[in-house]
């Protein structure tokens, strides 16, 4: 059952998208971390849904438009506007006549469409209808009141949300015939969260498989807590409490569709900012497998990497990703290791395989880390309807 909005209540806002500034869109969760001197970390949810906060580039053209946009924000700043999601509309494919309660052909698997939320059937400033949502199937919307006016193909229908303009918001006017705002929303309705898990586990954890974009240059901190006593007579003291070094990566993104968009979303919210850990390889090529690897083996023997005299016991670094040309990605904690030369050494695994790998069929062996992000608000900006990309830090952490 749905809830009727008051008209009285809906004043969409009087403004198009420029899309040369893209569409950022920024959550904001709230986690309560404690840190134990061991480096084990203590983390609590405090916000049951994220804020959100959406920023375009509006504007407007004609002195009749300049005038009725700036009547609105002068007298409605303080209060809610619906606004359309401008990145997930979806386009009539046949004429809706007039007084309809169903609109077709609508793929809303992958869209923000939720039941008693409200959709905007949309062909410019003046030419605009609100309708109320009673029902979301996967290839149709089931409105609560019928349309009031018929709608040609090609008309755009996006969902919307009620949200208000910032507290402090500029506007310029190139000419007097025009006005610009970049304006950021707060918006008021985070209703229909869906979360989402990724398809692999390893440990109970799910697995970050998306590989990052990596046309900027990618970058990692290394971060030791270390304790330092100075009596400022001689040289400080000073003592590796933790003994490993925690891992902040800055890792990019590109979703190339809106169902990339809409997992991704929906792994965001499981994720609930920095409160629930995954696993995350770090795609580098960390060993290289120097011969076959056979089905019932337990041993790598693997180029020199200075892993036994440097990383030895340390939980940050005893995990391993195989992924192979043909996509396979196998998972296998580090037992222990070997010198078997100055060129080479064994990796000794908790399990064999169960089928031969030879050194050419290795994509790469990257170490894989237990992680949480290092931040509880994400941006994804959407540089197109269908094209958006991330940037956010991940932090390992101990099992």
């Amino acid at each position: 059952m749905t809830t009727a909005i008051d008209p009285a209540e809906v004043v969409p806002l009087f403004a198009e998208i420029n899309w040369d500034k893209g569409v950022l869109e920024r959550y904001s969760f709230r986690t309560d971390i404690l840190t134990s001197w061991n480096g084990n970390e203590q983390r609590t949810k405090l916000r049951g849904t994220p804020r959100r906060e959406i920023e375009a580039h509006l504007q407007v053209l004609g002195l009749d438009s300049v005038r009725k946009l700036q009547s609105q924000l002068f007298g409605w700043q303080s209060r809610n506007y619906l606004i359309p999601c401008w990145q997930d509309y979806y386009v009539l494919e046949a004429d809706l006549p007039s007084g309809s309660t169903i609109i077709p052909n609508i793929p809303t698997t992958d869209s923000e469409f939720t039941i008693g939320g409200v959709a905007l059937l949309f062909n410019a400033l003046n030419n605009n209808e609100w309708v109320q949502i009673a029902l979301v199937e996967a290839d149709r919307l089931t409105l609560d009141l019928p349309t009031q006016q018929a709608w040609p193909a090609g008309t755009k229908v996006f969902p919307a949300r009620f949200a208000r303009i910032a507290s402090q918001q500029t506007v310029t006017r190139p000419t007097r015939y025009m006005l610009d705002l970049q304006a950021r929303f707060i918006v008021a309705d985070n209703s229909g969260l869906t979360e989402m898990e990724g398809a692999t586990l390893y440990k109970g954890y799910p697995v970050l498989l998306d590989k990052p974009n990596e046309v900027d240059v990618l970058s990692e901190d290394l971060l030791r807590p270390l304790l330092e006593f100075d009596s400022e007579t001689v040289n400080p003291v000073v003592s590796d409490p933790i003994g490993y070094s925690t891992i902040v990566r800055r890792m990019d993104w590109l979703m190339a569709s809106r169902k990339e968009r809409a997992d991704f979303r929906k792994w965001l919210y499981a994720r609930a900012g920095c409160w629930k850990p995954f696993w995350m390889p770090s795609w580098n090529e960390d060993f290289k497998l120097f011969s076959t690897l056979l089905s019932d083996a337990t041993m790598l023997t693997v180029d020199f990497a200075f892993y036994k005299r440097f990383v030895p016991a340390t939980p940050m670094r005893n995990v391993l990703m195989i992924e192979l040309l043909n996509g396979t990605r196998i998972f296998r904690d580090i037992v222990s290791i070997s010198d078997l030369s100055e060129t080479r050494e064994r990796v000794f695994i908790d399990s064999p395989v169960g089928f031969n790998i030879l050194p050419q069929d290795v994509r790469r062996i990257s170490y894989l880390n237990l992680a949480r992000l290092d931040s509880d608000m994400v941006e994804i900006f959407h540089e197109t309807d269908t094209v958006s990309c991330v940037s956010a830090l991940i932090r390992t952490v101990v099992q």
